[in-house]
């Protein structure tokens, strides 16, 4: 090892620069001796100083580059499912966790969203579907739908909205008796422009309303003409504004409706094949084609997009596809009056056969009803176990036990 005396150390030209820094540091050094106790102790703290700062910016930084609450979708309900061994996971908004079900679909909702929901009832729109009419407003926000035979081969829409309040719904056309039981099963109100007269207690309108104290909006229903589809086709409400009439009708307090079961969607691997569901209400009339529905199942996103009349039914508001979750088809004995109206009578209660499609995959069921204020349940035809449904909108087609048709693909 070279050792390096005062002098070279000193004048060598490598190392003149750190020698007068060490002189630097000596004079310093001496200076702070000198200094008093406070000062001295100022100048101590200087690094701690400067390196907290350092660390306090640090902080600031990382913690401002965060996203906030509002961006994020994060909940309670974290659902975590396995697509192709690729894990998704599915978060709603952390400060609102979804921790209540809507019972007519199973869709998941904060407390709020909940409480806020029950105040009123569930509203009822009774909704044209003659060829003039479509496309309709408002179908892509109901919680659940019914679909089923009015007179002269065509069908008719009673779409019943609780979770969502579009400000558009129509067009709106007059009710039958069966639709009152339908409507029965959610204490809800039914908003409607006309309905079936008959001195036939199982036609008439009036008699099972009374019977079931409805809580009818007809004349109060709050609505308008459009000028672009022809009367009668071209009347509308809005939700909400049917919601501040039922506030001023008293209607209001905290409601309840029987709840199915509900379960989350099956993983990819677990979905069924069934791609085509076409349903046919009453096959041999002139105009049973405008009324024949096709459904489509999309196994990426596990939901049906629906056809009508060979065209794609999409909502008016929306241009979106309809696409319910679950389609549920209940078969039901059928009688024609051959009246002055060719009014038709549906027998609502009892039971009959049913057919669920959920999942891509088909399941023989049972339907029961025994009043007009019960819920209708389903049960599986092979091991008598309430359908567990899958969350989101449901679709029900009624018909004619002996006359309808389900071709399945």
């Amino acid at each position: 090892m070279k050792i390096i005396d005062n002098e070279e150390y000193k004048t060598g030209s490598k190392h003149k620069l750190l020698y007068r820094f060490s002189l630097i540091l000596d004079r310093l050094k001496e200076k702070y001796r000198k200094l008093p106790t406070f000062p001295k102790l100022l100048v101590t703290s200087l690094p701690f100083v400067f390196s907290i700062s350092i660390i306090a910016f640090v902080s600031y930084k990382i913690i401002t580059d965060i996203p906030d609450g509002s961006n994020l979708n994060i909940s309670q309900d974290i659902q975590a499912e396995n697509n192709n061994n690729d894990i998704s996971i599915n978060l709603d908004n952390i400060e609102n966790p979804k921790t209540h079900t809507n019972p007519i679909n199973g869709n998941l909702m904060s407390k709020e969203q909940y409480e806020d929901m029950i105040k009123l009832p569930p509203i009822g729109i009774m909704m044209d579907n003659q060829t003039e009419a479509r496309m309709q407003s408002g179908l892509d926000r109901a919680d659940i739908v019914y679909e089923t035979l009015v007179e002269g081969g065509i069908t008719r829409y009673m779409p019943i909205f609780w979770t969502n309040s579009p400000t558009v719904v129509g067009p709106v056309r007059s009710a039958r008796a069966y639709h009152v039981s339908w409507i029965a099963e959610y204490d809800a109100i039914l908003g409607h422009r006309g309905y079936a007269l008959s001195t036939n207690p199982d036609v008439s309108f009036k008699a099972i309303a009374y019977t079931v104290s409805l809580k009818d909006m007809e004349d109060t229903l709050p609505s308008w003409r459009s000028s672009d589809k022809p009367s009668p086709h071209n009347l509308y409400t809005s939700i909400i504004d049917a919601k501040e009439v039922a506030t001023e009708m008293g209607y209001t307090g905290k409601y309840t409706v029987p709840s199915y079961s509900f379960k989350n969607d099956a993983n990819y691997e677990n979905r069924g094949d069934i791609n085509q569901i076409e349903i046919s209400f009453i096959p041999g009339y002139s105009t049973s084609n405008d009324y024949v529905v096709n459904y489509k199942y999309d196994k990426d996103n596990n939901f049906y997009k629906r056809s009508i009349g060979g065209e794609i039914h999409i909502d008016a508001e929306t241009n979106i596809q309809l696409s319910p979750k679950t389609i549920i088809v209940q078969f039901c004995k059928f009688e024609q009056t051959f009246d002055s109206s060719a009014h038709v009578i549906f027998n609502t209660t009892g039971t009959g056969d049913a057919k669920i499609f959920m999942d891509g995959k088909e399941v023989s069921a049972k339907w029961e009803k025994e009043s007009h204020l019960d819920r209708t349940t389903f049960t599986n035809s092979n091991t008598g176990k309430e359908i567990v449904f899958n969350r989101g909108q449901i679709w029900i087609s009624i018909l004619p036990e002996d006359r309808g048709t389900i071709t399945v693909r």
